[in-house]
């Protein structure tokens, strides 16, 4: 048997047939998935004005770009144009930079829609339950 190299780990092994590409079911699993999975569209780098640089320069104006916070604020900046991120974890980004930035900066933005939505159901659960007692 030849020793050949896996198409997805790229690790050697010895292959048991001729045509083996993997070595084992977890690499065979994966290059199925990744060759039935559609390609994910390139999202552009950010420029200089874009969103990483406009959280910069917001940190920069506010002296809080050296601060943990500030720092964290702009990772979640840059994670947010990673390429594969979902929409789902896109959105959870946005509304956690929405948080550090007003934090950070002290900005007196808006409340989220969801949470005030959140904070008005809490309300009524609670009046519900006090009625009932």
């Amino acid at each position: 048997m030849a020793l050949i190299e896996c198409g997805v780990c790229g690790e050697p092994f010895t292959a048991r047939t001729s045509k083996a590409r993997f070595c084992g079911p977890t690499c065979r699993s994966r290059a199925h998935r990744r060759a039935k999975a559609p390609a994910q569209p390139e999202r552009p780098v950010s420029a200089p004005d874009g969103l990483v640089g406009q959280v910069r320069s917001a940190l920069e104006a506010a002296g809080k770009l050296d601060t943990v916070t500030g720092q964290q604020a702009l990772a979640v900046a840059v994670k947010m144009l990673t390429p594969g991120e979902s929409g789902s974890a896109v959105a959870a980004l946005s509304r956690d930079l929405s948080r550090l930035m007003a934090a950070v900066v002290g900005a007196g933005e808006e409340a989220d829609v969801v949470d005030e939505v959140q904070r008005k159901r809490d309300e009524k659960i609670t009046r519900a339950r006090q009625a009932q007692a």
